[in-house]
């Protein structure tokens, strides 16, 4: 039984029936004009019915709102997803416009390089047989020939190098390189060649394969004591190496340009080479994560810088 007051009360929202039921059962749900409630009994202590109603609007408008906020995430999802895709698919087709590029260049330059002794093999050949000539001409013709082939030979296996320094990601099967052992093998006794190894320096290490790696600083070497008459010098310190001559030095307009294949300094025109050796350097010290620097003048001489 309940209060008349109570009774009354209830009645606003509940029928008989429903309110004989919360009395009975602790609880009964009802809907009342607009609204949805249910109403709670809790008979203990001095006992006391709780309604709760809600009315049907705010619950659409609820429900709408979530669906708006979903539709609004969903849609950012989308987005997002698409910028990434577009940002990915953009990057590798950069990267395979580069990979192109640069396989054209490469080709352009190796059938231009190719064409130079193939063109002297052939002119000399015709001049050759152009007419009967004696044994001793005959052995000087045979000797230039043989000089372009090998200088056709030697400009093959720099480009097979070169092409896989260029391509290779993993830079072939790699072991533990000590630096100030590994560079001993550029500084004879008695050669033009001087090094020096920082006491601090004495543990550097790089994990390379030593045979590509070997490649690359003679090339550097070579080229210096090729453009030098005086020593030249390895430095070994914390991080780094430096390669320095007193040499021609390149011309500030050619320092940007050094490292491609087959650009040559516009003052090495008398000096023997195919200018593939600093681009293959380049390459094969990239893959061990090694940066190298140039700093050279006129006439002063040139600083190879390699950080690592």
């Amino acid at each position: 039984n309940t209060f008349p007051s109570t009774h009354r009360a209830l009645l606003r929202y509940l029928t008989e029936e429903q309110i004989t039921h919360l009395l009975k059962h602790g609880e009964v749900r009802f809907s009342h004009n607009e609204n949805l409630g249910v109403a709670l009994y809790c008979p203990k202590q001095d006992g006391f019915i709780v309604l709760v109603t809600l009315n049907t609007h705010l619950g659409s408008y609820l429900y709408q709102q979530v669906g708006y906020w979903l539709l609004a995430l969903t849609a950012l999802c989308i987005v997002v997803v698409v910028m990434v895709s577009k940002l990915y698919t953009l990057r590798h087709i950069r990267s395979l416009d580069e990979a192109y590029q640069r396989e054209r260049q490469f080709v352009h330059h190796a059938s231009h390089e190719l064409n130079n002794p193939l063109t002297a093999i052939q002119g000399e050949c015709e001049i050759a047989l152009m007419k009967p000539r004696s044994p001793q001409e005959y052995q000087e013709s045979l000797g230039r020939i043989a000089s372009e082939g090998q200088r056709m030979t030697q400009i093959i296996r720099q480009l097979l190098y070169l092409s896989a320094a260029m391509n290779d990601s993993e830079g072939g099967e790699r072991s533990l390189v000590v630096w100030a052992d590994f560079l001993r093998q550029f500084a004879p006794e008695g050669g033009r060649v001087q090094l020096t190894v920082e006491p601090e320096a004495q543990n550097e290490s790089v994990m390379a394969n030593p045979n590509l790696l070997k490649m690359a600083i003679d090339n550097i070497v070579r080229n210096a004591l090729k453009y030098s008459s005086q020593s030249v010098t390895i430095s070994l310190q914390k991080g780094a190496i430096t390669i320095a001559d007193r040499g021609i030095g390149i011309p500030t307009a050619d320092l940007n340009y050094v490292a491609q294949p087959f650009y040559r300094a516009s003052n090495t025109r008398s000096y023997q080479g195919h200018g593939v050796g600093m681009s293959l350097a380049v390459n094969i010290l990239r893959l061990y994560g090694i940066e190298m620097r140039l700093h050279s003048h006129e006439g002063e001489g040139t600083v190879v810088t390699l950080r690592w």
